[in-house]
């Protein structure tokens, strides 16, 4: 959730820090919000029936649990092998 308001603020460092799921998330739901938008306001246009069907082939489970996957993992790796840290949620509690 930090990461998602961070994005919408335009703190993408930030963001980043705090959760790269959750800015790939929050990426990718603010980039599709359009055709979203555009699939519930012409339900019964040709042009939006496909469009929502291309949206729902791309969320399918298997591919959502696979960029979760990938991104906790390029997440680990950053943290481990290169020092980008993210912060900590009891770092976040302490501060004032």
């Amino acid at each position: 959730m930090r990461a998602f308001v961070r994005v919408v603020a335009l703190d993408w460092g930030q963001a980043l820090h705090d959760s790269l799921l959750g800015t790939f998330v929050a990426v990718w739901l603010l980039l599709t919000l359009p055709f979203r938008l555009a699939f519930v306001c012409c339900p019964g246009q040709p042009r939006c029936a496909r469009l929502g069907q291309r949206l729902r082939r791309l969320e399918r489970p298997p591919r959502l649990l696979l960029l979760m996957a990938l991104s906790l993992w390029l997440q680990l790796y950053l943290h481990y092998v290169h020092g980008f840290v993210w912060t900590p949620l009891q770092q976040l509690m302490a501060q004032p």
